[in-house]
């Protein structure tokens, strides 16, 4: 392990270290990843958020444009996501060994909070319109029908 910032850090591509090649931090691109990420999952919530107020009729070609796209951008967010939480937990447990250059563990670590959240809340909307959708379907068959 390195005693300071400096002592130590790889000079090119990956250097030679105490314990073997030492990778340099991939930091900056967990961070890249985790807000593409955040980028992708706001512009689907916005297009969601568009068809389910109103503002664009699902029915016209307009809305199944909105309704592809965004479901896309879920996909492709999903995707997002997967990469830098691999990346991020791959790269903290190399550091933690010694294998890569420790100088970006504070921002492996924000990039994979970022991610987390972000899963967090996917997982917390789902529940809440798996709640809504239950609300409605008993106040549809129980309610009405009775």
């Amino acid at each position: 392990m390195w005693t300071d910032e400096t002592a130590g850090r790889p000079e090119g591509p990956a250097s030679l270290g105490a314990e073997g090649i030492v990778l340099p931090h991939r930091a900056a691109a967990v961070l890249v990843l985790a807000g593409i990420a955040v980028g992708c999952l706001a512009l689907a919530a916005g297009g969601w958020l568009a068809l389910w107020s109103g503002v664009v009729v699902a029915e016209d070609p307009e809305g199944e444009l909105v309704a592809m796209l965004s479901a896309g951008l879920l996909v492709g967010c999903l995707a997002f996501i997967v990469a830098a939480w691999t990346m991020g937990a791959g790269d903290l447990r190399r550091m933690a060994a010694g294998r890569m250059d420790p100088a970006g563990r504070w921002r492996t670590r924000a990039g994979l909070w970022v991610v987390r959240l972000i899963v967090l809340g996917a997982v917390g909307c789902g529940l809440a319109v798996l709640a809504i959708w239950l609300i409605d379907l008993w106040q549809t068959y129980v309610l009405i029908r009775h």
